[in-house]
């Protein structure tokens, strides 16, 4: 099931954790972005999962490139939304 599917029925929509993650790099809260990498790996599937479960796992111990993890992943996030959103829904 993709990203947007499930997030519908989450307190936070995917865009709303993307802009929280961005602020927590602006910020320097790791503790921040690896909670919100925890929230959109419950909803995304693989091999975005793994991904994600690698940025709240490198949170713990190198915050440099935990960012630079982010970065990079959240145009997939982005795109996953977006793809999941263009497909047609089963009735």
């Amino acid at each position: 099931m993709s990203l947007s599917n499930q997030a519908q029925s989450h307190p936070h929509t995917i865009g709303e954790l993307c802009v929280g993650a961005d602020w927590a790099c602006a910020h320097g809260d790791l503790s921040a972005l690896q909670y919100i990498a925890q929230q959109l790996a419950a909803y995304a599937s693989e091999p975005l999962h793994c991904a994600l479960m690698e940025l709240v796992d490198t949170c713990a111990g190198d915050p440099d490139r935990a960012v630079v993890l982010w970065y990079g992943l959240k145009d997939r996030v982005y795109q996953d939304d977006r793809s999941a959103s263009a497909a047609p829904r089963d009735a």
